[in-house]
């Protein structure tokens, strides 16, 4: 089958999603998405959004049909994320710019689906939430912003302990029952700015540490609970994260190797009071405002 130029090319803008750009390729030519993506070889009209998906199509049919090169193609998808990976990349919109879009209807620019990204870098307005939360705090967005920042600088220098570090912190908050798996790349903008507060607040405090030498310790659990007595199931699930992830995470047993050299696993040990002046300050500002409360605003 010959592939012609299609007669109506409007350029891609500058950091537009591919499937964005074909959806305005599709509104030129008088025609629908799917049967723009059908000339095109598309299967079921799937727009290869993430570069893993164009091994799946034909690029040089894509190419010669939209006049530009792989090069330009590829440069519109989304990076491929590994399985143990931090899911900080979106497939669908879960915020966008009202102001570019009300320019350029439709309009999906990539960094949009960045969990990092909160305003955008076309015009420099604030991305909103597509189920925005009208009651959080200044506080708790500062924070959100700030850890922002840290998650698109562990990304972007690819600083694994990090990305590690953050996973770990979005799992203890999954436990908690405070978000979901995925709440960076939420709708939700109240579950997503507490992950990325708690990003924030986990870089400042030895939040997993402490949760290692509490699930291994029962003095300070105790001690933890003496000072927080209406926190006691925060407490508990923190005790059983601990000792579920303890091994989860120990690459050839080294979370492991380095507990029984600080002394940390030892039963009966007391930790220090710099560990449960850190667990109390997680507690207070993650857990005595937000467990059981929907609706957390992070007063």
């Amino acid at each position: 089958m010959t592939i012609k130029l299609l007669p109506r090319r409007p350029p891609p803008l500058c950091d537009e999603l591919l499937s964005s750009w074909l959806t305005r390729l599709a509104q030129a030519n008088h025609c629908s998405t799917e049967e723009l993506c059908g000339y095109l070889g598309l299967q079921r009209g799937r727009v290869p959004d993430r570069s893993s998906d164009l091994e799946q199509v034909c690029v040089d049919r894509l190419c010669a049909a939209v006049g530009r090169k792989r090069t330009e193609i590829a440069a519109m998808t989304l990076p491929n994320l590994s399985a143990r990976s931090l899911n900080y990349l979106a497939t669908h919109d879960f915020q966008t710019c009202t102001y570019c879009q009300e320019q350029t209807p439709d309009l999906v620019l990539r960094h949009w689906r960045f969990a990092w990204s909160t305003n955008c870098e076309s015009c420099g307005r604030s991305l909103v939430s597509t189920c925005p939360h009208a009651g959080i705090s200044k506080r708790m967005k500062a924070r959100a912003v700030q850890g922002a920042k840290r998650l698109a600088s562990a990304v972007v220098s690819g600083d694994q302990q990090s990305l590690h570090q953050f996973r770990q912190t979005s799992d203890l908050l999954r436990l908690w029952k405070l978000a979901d798996a995925d709440a960076l790349i939420s709708e939700n903008q109240a579950q997503r700015t507490i992950v990325l507060a708690a990003i924030e607040l986990g870089s400042k405090h030895p939040l997993l540490r402490t949760a290692y030498r509490v699930a291994r310790n029962n003095r300070a659990a105790r001690s933890l609970l003496r000072t927080f007595p209406r926190q006691s199931e925060a407490l508990e699930n923190l005790q059983s994260w601990a000792r579920l992830h303890e091994y989860r995470y120990a690459d050839q047993g080294a979370i492991g190797r380095r507990a029984r050299t600080r002394g940390l696993g030892t039963t009966g040990l007391v930790p220090s009071e710099r560990a449960l002046h850190a667990a109390r300050r997680a507690i207070e500002e993650l857990g005595s405002n937000t467990v059981n409360r929907p609706g957390f605003t992070g007063e």
